[in-house]
């Protein structure tokens, strides 16, 4: 279980009841992740493009529980470099203040904008790897809406040492809007899947 929290007064979103079970995998994924790649590489670095606050609200109950952004804050193999990417300014000025709060003297790098037009301010903000210091980075991607994640952000990303662990929104997105991302002229997942031959495949298959 994740601890809860007292509330600090900043903006907290309110989530359902799943995102707590998620919360855990993911921190588990970084912490195993940061610790096995600790004497391998000489610069390990957290990239979280949809940050958001740090903590959330569970519906129903009212707990406040920590996100992945704090969660990934809270391993014993912190990574070297954290960088948090939001569109909502508000909500990446509150996680900023918590998560100094947590560590004030960590190397943090806070990006606001939809992720997709700001690609060269965060591979700015990696840490690039030479042969005389390595560097590794672990990017969380978890979209809200498959329309905020195009392919081409995580192909240009992908020309560092990146691994990647992203979360699709198949159900809670893609399935209830099945009819209007399918629709003739609609480019969602055009830009999601970084192709347009998906039609043909999804006809052949669905």
């Amino acid at each position: 279980m994740l601890p809860q929290l007292q509330d600090d007064g900043l903006l907290t979103p309110e989530v359902g009841p799943w995102a707590e079970r998620k919360y855990r995998l993911v921190s588990n994924y970084a912490r195993t992740f940061a610790t096995g790649m600790k004497d391998k590489w000489d610069c390990r670095a957290y990239v979280d493009l949809f940050a958001g606050t740090g903590r959330s609200r569970i519906k129903d109950t009212g707990a406040i529980i920590p996100a992945s952004p704090i969660l990934a804050l809270d391993i014993p193999d912190r990574f070297d470099r954290y960088i948090f990417c939001d569109i909502n300014k508000a909500a990446l000025e509150a996680l900023e203040t918590r998560v100094k709060r947590i560590e004030p003297s960590g190397d943090y790098r806070f990006i606001v904008g939809d992720i997709n037009q700001s690609t060269e301010k965060i591979l700015a903000a990696m840490p690039q790897g030479s042969r005389e210091r390595t560097a590794l980075t672990f990017c969380l991607v978890d979209p809200f809406d498959i329309q905020n994640l195009h392919f081409d952000t995580i192909r240009a990303m992908a020309q560092r040492y990146v691994d990647f662990l992203v979360l699709i929104p198949s159900y809670m997105d893609a399935h209830r809007n099945e009819a209007v991302y399918t629709s003739c002229g609609n480019k969602v997942l055009d830009l999601f899947l970084g192709n347009t031959r998906w039609r043909s495949h999804w006809e052949r298959e669905k």
